[in-house]
């Protein structure tokens, strides 16, 4: 099916209307269970998803692209985890099912977190996500689980709905779901888009994060400052995977300057300082961060960097 062309919504502000992220799963499962994920839209927000604001889409027939990160569950058959769906008024809210099954492998937390990215004319309009317990037992609810479920983080993203100021390439980070925190599972839209889900490992997010602050404060006003904080964008540098590197590549080598958007589960790696590995083939420096650079993170947590110009 061929990709479709971007769509304006600003030109398209009176003909526009809301709706609601759809991932509909079991709060538990057990390891090697299958189970069924109904992806879409909604017309009312669901309990257990989580997502910044509604979904503003065309009153008139489009494509709603839905890309699922969901490491740690396996797809059951042949299905995609990128899905295209036609939506129009004769179905306002489509949806498609996948069928997963929780891998069981220790190394991987009970609490795994399913992300959907959606997009409509290749931009991303929202990102949303819930979580699936897996385990042998069902989880007995608390007040203190339903305190963490109410104070669960949503993404954030700009509210410009303007297509010529829409980033040249968004890249969403969502978690790897391992029990240690080390894993990231990127995905990226726009110039050299990915439709699948590409996994990394960096060294422990918050004590990596803590650590990189320690040797800072350590080095405030030493000479090496700079060079410690190279290290540091080469080690977030070896955690960007290459298709996302060769991406960038792609829109500093277009006319005028790039915009970039960086949307992320997790605040306390510096992305932004990421370093291009040495190894790879690139006639020039690359920093992942940019003057036309925009992160954005989870509600509960404040966000980094600015709107792309």
């Amino acid at each position: 099916m061929a990709a479709d062309a971007p769509l304006d919504l600003t030109a398209l502000t009176a003909l526009t209307r809301q709706a609601y992220a759809r991932l509909d799963a079991p709060q538990h499962t057990r390891p090697n269970q299958a189970f069924e994920l109904r992806v879409g839209l909604a017309p009312t927000p669901m309990a257990e998803v989580f997502q910044p604001a509604p979904l503003i889409v065309p009153t008139d027939a489009f494509t709603l692209g839905v890309s699922v990160l969901a490491h740690g569950f396996a797809v059951v058959g042949e299905d995609p985890l990128t899905l295209r769906m036609r939506a129009g008024p004769d179905d306002p809210y489509p949806y498609r099912m996948l069928r997963l099954r929780a891998v069981d492998d220790p190394v991987l937390a009970a609490d795994r977190v399913i992300t959907a990215v959606y997009s409509v004319g290749g931009g991303v309009i929202g990102v949303a996500h819930r979580t699936v317990r897996v385990g042998e037992v069902p989880p007995v609810p608390t007040v203190e689980d339903a305190r963490t479920t109410s104070a669960a983080g949503v993404w954030v993203l700009p509210e410009e709905a303007d297509a010529s100021t829409r980033p040249d390439l968004e890249i969403v980070v969502a978690p790897g779901n391992d029990a240690d925190g080390r894993q990231h599972c990127w995905l990226h839209l726009g110039v050299g888009a990915c439709d699948k889900p590409l996994v990394t490992t960096l060294g422990g997010e918050a004590d990596w994060a803590r650590s990189v602050m320690r040797g800072v404060q350590e080095r405030k006003d030493a000479y090496d400052l700079a060079h410690y904080l190279k290290g540091v964008g080469r080690e977030a540098g070896g955690a960007v995977p290459e298709e996302v590197w060769a991406a960038l590549r792609a829109v500093g080598e277009r006319a005028g300057p790039p915009s970039v958007l960086l949307a992320t589960w997790d605040p306390y790696v510096p992305w932004e300082m990421a370093l291009l590995p040495a190894s790879a083939p690139v006639s020039r420096s690359c920093m992942l961060s940019s003057d036309s650079f925009s992160r954005a993170v989870s509600s509960r947590r404040n966000r980094s960097g600015h709107v792309p110009q």
